[in-house]
């Protein structure tokens, strides 16, 4: 598949690990993150916000990069291949280059 988002992140197939319920974990959330995959993580697989809060501070800034700062969007995602390739086009200015 070659899409403008396969390009800018150099990937063949963009896939994403849903939230899918009660199953979207941190761990299977990771585990995506780390395989090149963008995973989300399901706020339902935790009973309170405090649990969830907590399991997502667990990861400290090393292990996770912040993207989409240059959309005041900012995300705080695992940091894997996709993420600093993002954080790369973003310092670099996106795909305004392209656009003009």
């Amino acid at each position: 598949m070659k899409t403008k988002l396969t390009e800018l992140l150099s990937i063949e197939t963009p896939i994403i690990c849903g939230g899918m319920m009660r199953v979207g974990t941190a761990d299977l959330s990771a585990a995506a993150s780390n395989a090149g995959a963008l995973g989300v993580m399901t706020a339902l697989t935790l009973p309170t916000p405090e649990l969830l809060k907590q399991r997502i501070i667990e990861k400290d800034e090393t292990q996770t990069s912040l993207i989409f700062r240059s959309f005041c969007n900012s995300a705080r995602v695992y940091k894997n291949c996709i993420a600093r390739k993002v954080v790369e086009i973003e310092k670099d200015g996106g795909d305004e280059k392209n656009n003009k």
